[in-house]
C-alpha cells in the first residue's frame, strides 16, 4: 500500500490537478476540495505509518501483544492515542495547504470560478485596480496569509501525544 503512495508523492501536487482538469474540465468547489484532498493523502499515510511503525517496537505495545490483547484493542487504546496528536497536526498543516493552493489555483484561473468567492479569484480581480485602489487586492491577499499563518500557529499548539 506505500508503495502506491510513494509512486502518488513522485508527481507534485499541482500537476495531479492539472491532470485532474484536463480529464474532466472545470471543477465545482467541492470536487476541487475533494481533489486536493485526495493529493494530500499520501503524505498523511507516509507520517501515519512511519509514526505507528515506531511505536509498535515500543515496551507498552510488546507487552500488550504478549499478554494477548486483541489487535482492534491495541490500535484504540494502545497506538491511537500517541497517533492522533500527528495526524491532528498533519490535517491542520494540510488545511493550510489547501487553503494556499487553492487561492493560487483561482489566483492564475484554474480553480474556482467567479462568482464564486475565493481569496485567489478576489486578488486577481484587484490587479487591474491596484494602483488606485490597491486595498481590493491587498486585503484578501493578507487573509489568505493571516488564515495559513493562523493554522500553522494553532498546528503547534495542539497537544502533543502520551509519553510511554
Amino acid at each position: 500500500m506505500l508503495g502506491g503512495c510513494d509512486v502518488l508523492r513522485t508527481l507534485p501536487r499541482l500537476l495531479w490537478y492539472l491532470m485532474v482538469l484536463l480529464l474532466a474540465g472545470a471543477l465545482a468547489p467541492l470536487a476541487l476540495g475533494v481533489v486536493i484532498g485526495v493529493s494530500a493523502a499520501p503524505s498523511t499515510l507516509r507520517l501515519v505509518h512511519g509514526e505507528a511503525a515506531a511505536l509498535r517496537a515500543r515496551p507498552f505495545m510488546e507487552a500488550a501483544r504478549a499478554l494477548g490483547t486483541p489487535l482492534g484493542r491495541r490500535l484504540r487504546v494502545q497506538l491511537l492515542p500517541h497517533v492522533l496528536p500527528t495526524v491532528l497536526a498533519s490535517g491542520v498543516l494540510l488545511l493550510a495547504d489547501a487553503m494556499a493552493l487553492e487561492a493560487g489555483l483561482s489566483f492564475v484561473g484554474l480553480g474556482v470560478r467567479p462568482p464564486t468567492a475565493s481569496w485567489g479569484n478576489m486578488v486577481q480581480e484587484g490587479i487591474p485596480v491596484l494602483e488606485s485602489a490597491w486595498w481590493v487586492a491587498a486585503v484578501p491577499g493578507a487573509a489568505l496569509v493571516l488564515a495559513v499563518g493562523c493554522a500553522a500557529r494553532v498546528a503547534d499548539a495542539l497537544p502533543r501525544g502520551r509519553g510511554a
